[in-house]
């Protein structure tokens, strides 16, 4: 063996080895069990909120919580273990077949940088698509807790990072007793990855105020051309009010000189609100109130049961929304359960 192919087989060893040191975190897991959690009704901190129906639910943090500040150790410690099960390629068993878990390059390092709000699920509206319990049925089986002290804890102690995604869900979080202040300690403290998704209903002064900061953006599920169709689907008269709300937060978006940062949805419910003529008032909605951001989602009940019929018609309506959204050079996201749908028709 001469130098050159000594050295040949010297580089070859040395960027086998670099390639085993690049990929070794590399693995099959998710965002929320590598860095995320999110806090739910049923007095639970939950590694996520993907309701794993088949397999038993969702991986479990702490059970009987009520707001006590998180004793950091102890957390990352059981966030280590379900982490050490995703590297293992033996999950917890709730994860078992879930769509969202994705392969990719993790670290081990110990922060949170996505945390899921649904500790309170009353709603304001009904929607038909909807599972969200009433307020009564909460305050009944479960305790509702105030986690605001924990949060600013988190923050205090670093398990927080401020880049963290910051996800308001679960039924209506402008009825939690606690969000003005909540919402208000992340924009005090710089957070500008925070997400709300909302009826619309209840017009919040902290989200004006984070829309005017460039800190937010906002969901809001519209599921409706006209106003009869609106209370159809949301099952309250509140059509007006949501767009005199809606109209508020563009003005404050514009005064901030920025786009993209309130989001109109329209959740397809088949045999109910998939029509052009919904759909067309819709977007003339959209351009009359100066947004510029529009999602498109389906019934997700409705999918389970139906994601093996021949849905061409709703695929159809699905592709024509987007092309309006195109048309009219919206942003668009499409979530999941419509995606799948669309991708179902792919022969």
């Amino acid at each position: 063996m001469d130098e050159t192919e000594s050295k040949q087989i010297n580089d070859n060893s040395d960027m086998i080895e670099n390639e085993k040191q690049q990929s070794k975190n590399v693995y099959v897991s998710c965002e929320l069990i590598e860095h995320g959690f999110m806090v739910d009704n049923s007095n639970g901190v939950r590694v996520c909120s993907i309701i794993n129906k088949e397999y038993g639910g969702r991986p479990v943090i702490f059970e009987n919580y009520t707001g006590e500040i998180i004793d950091k150790e102890k957390f990352f410690a059981i966030k280590r273990n379900h982490r050490e099960k995703m590297k293992s390629g033996i999950p917890p068993f709730e994860c078992t077949d879930c769509p969202m878990l994705i392969e990719k390059e993790w670290d081990d390092n110990d922060y949170i940088d996505n945390l899921l709000f649904a500790h309170w699920v009353d709603c304001n509206s009904r929607c038909i698509y909807c599972g969200a319990t009433t307020e009564e049925f909460v305050r009944e089986n479960y305790k509702y807790y105030d986690f605001t002290p924990a949060i600013e804890e988190m923050i205090k102690n670093g398990s927080l990072i401020k880049s963290a995604k910051i996800d308001f869900a679960g039924g209506e979080p402008t009825v939690y007793p606690e969000f003005e202040r909540l919402l208000s300690v992340f924009l005090r403290e710089g957070f500008s990855n925070i997400y709300v998704n909302t009826s619309g209903i209840k017009y919040s002064q902290s989200i004006t105020r984070a829309l005017k900061n460039n800190q937010i953006t906002l969901t809001i599920s519209i599921d409706a051309g006209t106003k009869k169709m609106h209370k159809k689907v949301k099952c309250v008269s509140s059509f007006d009010k949501v767009w005199a709300n809606i109209y508020k937060y563009s003005k404050a978006q514009q005064e901030a000189n920025s786009k993209e940062k309130i989001c109109l949805k329209y959740v397809f419910v088949p045999k109910v609100n998939v029509q052009k003529r919904e759909i067309d008032i819709f977007f003339k909605n959209v351009i009359k109130a100066n947004v510029d951001y529009v999602a498109l989602s389906l019934d997700m009940l409705w999918w389970e049961k139906h994601k093996y019929d021949n849905n061409e018609k709703l695929i159809k309506m699905a592709n024509y929304f987007i092309e309006q959204s195109k048309e009219k050079n919206l942003k668009l996201t499409i979530y999941p359960w419509a995606r799948w749908l669309l991708e179902s028709g792919i022969s």
